[in-house]
């Protein structure tokens, strides 16, 4: 990966972070509020906040204040996951690859990809489009290496495999008995 890309990966990974750090506060600290009164520190740690996040987050609220209702479940936010992550693939199968980076970094946020999942589906994002983070706001087309085959759909839009289970033949039961 270039150090333009990694740059780009990195700049996201904060930002989601940050939304991650936010997400958190909103959905623990109203009821830690009522119950122990200094909710920020059990926020940090439910969050595992490293000490420059704290400080981000306690920005955040000196300027906005803390929440007053308890956020979305963690049911709701997979299943906003799964939504941004649908939404990603339809993005990239019309060519909206830039939208379609945006949402699966709405995907991870939600918790329906996995760090290595994320990075792979940049990659994957990247290479299709010829798109190359930082250097133009526009996706370039780009001709693919005639070795390599060409995959039109994202490894998660592949139909589902066949998982049925192989036929079974029963085993015939042999005739000597032990003595």
């Amino acid at each position: 990966m270039t150090a333009v890309a990694e740059n780009d990966l990195q700049q996201r990974r904060t930002r989601i972070r940050q939304r991650e750090l936010l997400l958190t506060l909103q959905r623990w600290a109203p009821a830690y509020r009522d119950v122990a009164g200094d909710c920020l520190s059990y926020v940090f740690e439910l969050a595992d906040a490293t000490e420059p996040e704290r400080e981000w987050l306690r920005q955040q609220v000196a300027q906005r204040g803390l929440p007053q209702v308890a956020g979305p479940t963690i049911d709701q936010l997979r299943a906003e996951g799964r939504r941004a992550n649908a939404a990603a693939s339809a993005a990239f199968l019309v060519g909206d690859h830039v939208r379609a980076r945006d949402l699966i970094d709405d995907a991870r946020v939600y918790g329906a990809l996995f760090e290595t999942e994320w990075v792979k589906l940049h990659q994957f994002i990247s290479a299709q489009s010829g798109y190359t983070p930082g250097m133009s706001e526009k996706p370039q087309p780009r001709e693919p290496e005639p070795k390599q085959p060409v995959i039109e759909r994202p490894i998660d839009l592949q139909d589902e495999p066949d998982l049925k289970k192989p036929e079974t033949v029963p085993m015939p039961v042999p005739d000597e008995r032990p003595a």
